[in-house]
């Protein structure tokens, strides 16, 4: 938005005050920790949309074969605070959207939310069946845990883009914080991106010599049952959904265009409903919704939504609203380029391996 250029000046006060507090942390004035358990850190530069989650869990789904994992978030949006270890009666509200879909989709990890991830990796590592690897959350300006692979995500198009800091622009920290990552990875890439655009980014992001970077892609699965989150069910969608179904999509997540670009290509998108990232879903929104989908024309229609959204609808007073609508949940996944898929999950599994027999 173009008004946001008005607020450079505040956005060079809050660069001066991350600079010098990066400072510190490099000349350990202020002090970071390293546990001995394997801590792997999935962050970015930016305020939200990079792509976290999908990432987080694909790293989930490649280690809990394995080990015992544990995830460690901050818990965005929820309505507690300190150290929380999810448990069976725990909800969104409580802990947070991610933090509550990793819980709902991984029944064998542990999930925990904390602001200090100092205090968190402590508490983890105290339990009676420790964690095996602990997988930090959106952690890299946590700098006073030092992971021992960090991981920082970018997204494809934001390498192209201005880099203000904010509140001018969406940056937390200035581009050369990247600096701090062991593997980048841009996220978010066109399926069909070609070398010489790969080659141009790569250009732009100037990895240091030490530095991988690898290239990633979002997929969509199947269309899910929001029933199949509450009842905890595995429930099946009607596979005649196509181009002729008529969708309302509904969203609070940072960054919707790829979902609706599918969106558009898989369906008939009829309208997007679109809220703030974490947004809280009250009664209010969802009549509101179910008077726009009524007056969606047409019988094939349903109101899609993301697994993020799902995790905030699952609540004592907006469930028996949705459970007469027909809404659908769409899970996304992360996708390495191919020439990327081996080396990126080898160098996870040879890391967690090399640093699980020491902890």
């Amino acid at each position: 938005m173009k008004w946001r250029i008005w607020l450079l000046p505040f956005s060079l006060l809050y660069g001066v005050v991350i600079i010098v507090r990066n400072i510190l942390y490099d000349l350990r004035i202020l002090k970071s920790k390293r546990f001995s358990v394997p801590v792997i850190s999935i962050g970015n530069l930016t305020a939200g949309g990079s792509g976290k989650t999908p990432m987080t869990e694909h790293i989930i789904r490649l280690l809990s074969p394995q080990y015992r994992v544990a995830t460690l978030s901050r818990g965005y949006g929820r309505k507690t605070s300190g150290f929380v270890l999810v448990s069976a009666t725990t909800n969104a509200s409580l802990i947070g959207d991610e933090p509550m879909l990793y819980h709902t989709k991984y029944k064998e990890v542990t999930v925990a939310t904390s602001e200090s991830r100092r205090e968190g990796i402590e508490k983890l590592i105290s339990l009676e069946k420790k964690p095996q690897v602990i997988l930090l959350d959106d952690a890299y300006q946590h700098r006073s845990v030092k992971p021992g692979l960090n991981i920082l995500l970018i997204e494809y198009e934001t390498i192209f883009q201005n880099k203000f800091l904010l509140p001018a622009g969406n940056f937390r920290e200035p581009f050369g914080a990247k600096s701090r990552a062991d593997v980048i990875i841009v996220t978010k890439c066109p399926p069909s991106i070609d070398d010489n655009r790969r080659i141009k980014a790569q250009k732009k992001i100037k990895p240091s010599f030490h530095q991988q970077v690898w290239f990633s892609y979002l997929v969509y699965d199947e269309l899910k049952p929001f029933a199949s989150y509450w009842k905890k069910e595995i429930l099946s969608a009607p596979e005649t959904f196509g181009k002729n179904t008529r969708v309302l999509l509904l969203t609070g997540i940072a960054n919707p265009l790829p979902l609706k670009i599918h969106v558009t290509r898989s369906y008939t998108l009829v309208r997007l409903l679109r809220y703030a990232d974490h947004y809280d879903f009250t009664e209010t929104d969802i009549k509101r919704m179910r008077k726009i989908f009524s007056n969606i024309v047409g019988e094939e229609k349903i109101i899609l939504t993301t697994e993020k959204d799902a995790m905030r609808l699952m609540k004592e007073n907006l469930i028996p609203l949705l459970s007469e609508l027909p809404v659908y949940v769409l899970p996304v996944k992360v996708k390495f380029l191919q020439k990327y898929s081996e080396t990126s999950d080898n160098t996870i599994l040879e890391y967690v391996r090399k640093n699980s027999a020491n902890s």
